[in-house]
């Protein structure tokens, strides 16, 4: 039977010894137990393919399965209990148990909870989870299982070099989509300058080749047809020298060799600059976007290096197509 009445001793703490009884009261006839309901869902333990633990866990807000992806070195208990109360609100207590009934530390590694068989409580509810259809062996020596610790951490190194990798190849490449959408604009109005100033330059040097070929028959008629060469000589020797010092003054002005390809550039961007301060186009703008533009895709390139990602080295230099862009390329 029951008992009608009951006395109720409560301690106080270690460091104070004496104890006290407090009054008796009635209370109604209960069977408590320390332990929570199992649960008829199921709770489990898979593998990826990668080697990567998913737990399937029954959350009790939805009454649903939830899955939790974890590393088994770099993530703790701690990672899965947090995941699992930010994922359901409802949760006001997880634990992780072993066989024996000892709580796992929240400090404790996924890979020592998968050791052995445990048991998930969440709330008042308790789901069994069995580790053997993962195929871990529990009975390794120190020496298997200090190789087994150094595998483990090895492929954990190149799952987390992989992440890495795809979080900043998805970083620049977003970066670079945000450069090429600002360049658009200036890209229009780029061509259409280059091509202003492409033409004006071929005309100016189709220009020079002209006088020089009309200064050549001018000189040719005075020396052979109105003087002779006794007289033209000496105004040949002028033309010539004077020729030089203009070609020298050029150089004290411009501080640049006096060769066809520097006077064609010079003459180019000159017609240029003049075009985009009239038509409104930010040249150091779009200079400061190509030079961005030019870093991110450059690191892009080094990112995708197979030393970067603990792959085997190729001759990928032979693989990658270099595009160089080549400006008043002359039709």
């Amino acid at each position: 039977m029951c008992p009608a009445l009951s006395f109720i001793v409560r301690c106080q703490p270690l460091y104070r010894s004496r104890c006290f009884i407090s009054p008796p009261f009635i209370i109604p006839c209960q069977f408590n137990s320390t332990l929570s309901p199992i649960s008829n869902k199921e709770a489990s333990v898979t593998l990826t393919s990668g080697g990567l633990p998913r737990f399937h866990i029954p959350l009790p807000s939805r009454d649903e399965t939830c899955i939790f992806s974890l590393r088994p070195l770099s993530n703790t208990v701690g990672d899965l209990v947090k995941a699992i109360e930010n994922e359901d609100k409802g949760v006001d207590r997880v634990a992780f148990l072993g066989n024996d009934g000892l709580r796992f530390a929240k400090a404790n590694s996924i890979e020592m909870l998968l050791t052995n068989d445990f048991v998930i409580e969440i709330n008042d509810k308790r789901f069994p989870v069995s580790v053997e259809n993962l195929g871990i062996p529990s009975d390794l020596g120190p020496k298997e299982l200090g190789q087994v610790r150094a595998l483990v951490s090895r492929l954990n190194t190149v799952f987390s070099a992989e992440d890495v990798q795809a979080e900043k190849e998805r970083e620049i490449k977003k970066r670079i989509a945000d450069i090429q959408l600002q360049l658009e604009p200036f890209e229009e109005k780029r061509i259409s300058l280059a091509q202003a100033a492409s033409a004006r330059t071929r005309r100016v040097t189709w220009l020079g080749l002209g006088a020089m070929g009309l200064q050549f028959g001018l000189l040719a008629r005075l020396t052979w047809w109105e003087y002779s060469w006794d007289i033209m000589e000496p105004v040949t020797y002028f033309v010539g020298y004077g020729t030089t010092m203009a070609m020298y003054a050029y150089f004290v002005v411009t501080r640049q060799d006096y060769t066809f390809p520097e006077v064609f550039d010079r003459e180019y961007l000159k017609t240029f600059y003049k075009g985009a301060a009239a038509q409104g186009f930010d040249v150091e703008r779009y200079n400061d976007l190509r030079d961005s533009l030019a870093q991110l895709q450059s690191d892009l390139k080094r990112l995708r290096d197979p030393l970067y990602v603990n792959l085997p080295l190729q001759q990928t230099k032979y693989l990658v197509k270099e595009d160089v862009e080549v400006e008043g390329a002359s039709q």
